[in-house]
């Protein structure tokens, strides 16, 4: 009887105990009421990993297993980084670059209108190419060819838009540059700039004094060449260029 008794007391000790310690656990786990569901989904994701990723094999004897790890397939990360819009651009860029080709390949069957020089590089003038800068750009119903110093190149025999620039053709390297009819005109006496190009229509875009240099703007390409030519033989002017805006680091 005395055992029965003992016996009884134990299992209600043990009842108790359990019960504190899932008091306790349930407590420290913030009542949260789906802590065991998500250890089960935990143990679920990584035995699916392990079942992906780790290739079991037999071992001679067959009483033991070789666990090999197998590196997971990258091949297609890569195609699923780039998004719609990158391969649009990506095509965009291809297309411009076939086009700057061609463009390239047919150079000898531009409409030439007349050479000229400047800074001892000969140039042509293109009368089926012109230039416009890009934020003028943007109702034209044409593709540009190339693009560049902020330009986009078009080629055409139509009617050219008012924002047009004349483009002319570097006859050594076959590159394009944009005529501005600048003239940048060093001067050996600052004061003479007000009178330098009397009778020819034009505008002082910028002075730097502290330096004699007097930016000259004519509009009539003709004139411009013209001025130049005859301003680089003047007494008053120590230097001057005609600007051509074909290299990224350079003006003519």
């Amino acid at each position: 009887m005395r055992c029965v008794k003992n016996k009884n007391k134990v299992i209600s000790i043990s009842i108790v105990s359990f019960v504190f310690v899932l008091g306790i656990y349930i407590y420290n786990s913030g009542n949260d009421s789906n802590s065991f569901v998500k250890y089960i989904e935990t143990n679920t994701t990584k035995r699916n990993y392990l079942e992906n990723n780790v290739k079991v094999s037999p071992t001679k004897n067959n009483t033991k297993k070789d666990i090999v790890f197998i590196k997971p397939d990258r091949s297609n990360i890569v195609r699923d980084i780039a998004s719609v819009e990158d391969v649009e651009k990506i095509d965009k860029l291809k297309n411009l670059k076939t086009k700057q080709a061609a463009m390239v390949h047919s150079q000898g069957s531009h409409q030439r209108s007349s050479d000229f020089s400047s800074n001892e590089t000969g140039y042509a003038i293109l009368k089926d190419v012109f230039a416009v800068k890009k934020e003028f750009a943007e109702g034209l119903n044409l593709e540009p060819f190339e693009e560049k110093l902020g330009y986009y190149f078009y080629q055409t025999t139509e009617e050219k838009p008012e924002e047009a620039q004349m483009v002319v053709e570097n006859n050594a390297s076959g590159t394009f540059g944009v005529f501005t009819g600048v003239l940048k005109v060093t001067l050996y006496d600052f004061q003479d700039y007000m009178d330098l190009l009397d009778g020819i229509s034009h505008e002082i875009s910028n002075v730097n004094e502290n330096t004699n240099l007097v930016f000259y703007k004519i509009a009539d390409y003709k004139l411009a060449i013209e001025a130049y030519n005859n301003l680089k033989t003047s007494p008053k002017v120590k230097r001057v260029n005609l600007e051509i805006l074909e290299y990224q680091r350079s003006s003519r």
